[in-house]
Order: C-alpha cells, then structure tokens, then sequence
C-alpha cells in the first residue's frame, strides 16, 4: 500500500514540480502577462488559473522540452516566487 501511495503521489507532482494553480493570484497574473507577450495566451489577465492558461503553459513547456512546470520555467518567463 506505501509504494502505490507513494507512486500515486509523485507521478503527478514529480519532485521540483510547481502546480501554477496553487499560485497567488498575483503570481498567476505575471505568468499570463509573459505567455501572452509570447503569443501563446490571448484570454483575459485576470489571476485564475484556467483551461487557457493551462494550455499556454503547455505550449511554453513544449518549446522547452519540459513535461512540468518548475522553478526555472518560471524563472525563463521572468516570473519569480
């Protein structure tokens, strides 16, 4: 039972992961205000965290090579913690 709990717990939140959702709204903001300035968000800038953004992020995730968002993605869009 441990090593499902445990595997169930990191497959989605692989450590150094970083679920924007869980981010201030002000935090949120920054990173819809730099994936628009990419082309890659056109909704509104409005510090919720939803299907748009989401799909942004993973556009700007794929130019990256990178399958979650971490620190450094959000540091390569100058947005910091």
């Amino acid at each position: 039972a441990a090593s499902a709990i445990k595997q169930s717990a990191t497959t989605p939140n692989l450590p150094g992961t970083i679920d924007p959702a869980n981010l201030s709204k002000s935090t949120i903001t920054a990173i819809q205000t730099a994936l628009k300035s990419r082309g890659l968000y056109s909704d509104v800038i409005d510090g919720i965290w939803g299907s748009k953004s989401k799909a942004a992020m993973n556009a700007y995730l794929a130019t990256r090579g990178q399958a979650a968002v971490t620190l450094d993605t959000l540091f390569s869009l100058g947005v910091s913690l």
